[in-house]
């Protein structure tokens, strides 16, 4: 029989351009939203014939109406020994509020749609077979998931402008956002120790996106990452890393400018006085730098002959 088998409705979907397809009746109440990727899996048979499996379809929906492509891999198990089932082609069907009816390769699905939103499918199927000069029925059980992918998440940490740290007393800016077309139900982010600081919101839409301005104090010394994750309607989860900040428990001073008017020789700190000498060999002169308030105070005068500091 195997001969037979391979070009009759028996092989699901290869056989389907010589079996056409069947007619559908509608499906009660307002159309629910299954279009996407949905995995597959099916067992069906009787006496003498037992077929397994399974495989992706992809819905395009019109209100009602359904329409896409089907592939399958599987095999059937028949009196005349293991045939394949496996192939590809084009389906038709339509769904209800809590229902749908598919018809592929010669087969009728018809299930319930399950959860809110509709993530899953269940039901029966029944196909007509041609083997030889009579028709035999296979029937059995199908069963779908549809494939959800996890939202798109985004997010930056920004320092005061100019620089790559962030110091105590400053201000830091995280920006997140995220999007998916099913619909979001929360977004949050997440900055790891020694920060520890964390927020999340419900929100019911496609898209999202916040400012959060944090003042840094100085238990944050070290660096923090900034994780974003969000999660959609069907409870698929995105968690990304995205920036990192790195605090200074320190007191950031304006940068200041002052001109020395002559070539600088060498320069020397003194931590005691908290002054800064400069050699000025030209003028035979230490000048003085007083770092409290960024003036200049009395030059030291030189022995006429020009040296630099540290030489007698």
């Amino acid at each position: 029989m195997r001969a037979p088998l391979r070009s009759t409705c028996v092989v699901v979907i290869v056989a389907l351009a010589s079996c056409g397809k069947d007619s559908l009746a509608p499906e009660p109440g307002a159309p629910s939203d299954v279009h996407g990727t949905w995995t597959f899996g099916e067992e069906i048979g009787n006496a003498q014939i037992v077929c397994s499996d399974y495989g992706t379809i992809v819905f395009s929906q019109s209100h009602a109406d359904l329409t896409g492509t089907a592939g399958q891999t599987g095999s059937c198990d028949t009196p005349g020994g293991t045939i394949s089932n496996s192939g590809a082609g084009p389906l038709s069907g339509n769904v209800g509020a809590a229902t749908i009816r598919l018809a592929f390769g010669g087969c009728e699905y018809h299930g319930d749609l399950f959860h809110a939103p509709i993530d899953s499918a269940a039901g029966d199927v029944a196909c007509t077979v041609r083997i030889g000069a009579s028709l035999a029925t296979l029937g059995g059980l199908w069963s779908a998931s549809l494939q959800v992918d996890p939202p798109t998440v985004r997010g930056t940490v920004s320092v005061p402008p100019g620089d790559v740290l962030a110091v105590t007393g400053e201000k830091i800016r995280i920006t997140i956002g995220a999007s998916d077309k099913r619909g979001l139900r929360w977004v949050g982010y997440n900055l790891t120790p020694p920060a520890s600081v964390q927020d999340s919101v419900a929100v019911l839409d496609t898209t999202y996106a916040d400012t959060i301005d944090l003042t840094v104090p100085a238990s944050w010394q070290g660096t923090s990452y900034l994780d974003v994750w969000a999660r959609n309607a069907y409870n698929k989860l995105a968690f990304e890393n995205h920036g990192q900040v790195t605090v200074l428990d320190a007191v950031r001073r304006s940068l200041q400018t002052v001109s020395l008017g002559v070539r600088a020789a060498d320069a020397v700190y003194d931590q005691a006085r908290n002054v800064m000498y400069f050699t000025e060999p030209e003028s035979a002169r230490v000048a003085v730098l007083l770092l409290n308030t960024f003036t200049f105070g009395p030059p030291i005068p030189l022995p006429m002959i020009k040296r630099a500091l540290g030489f007698q």
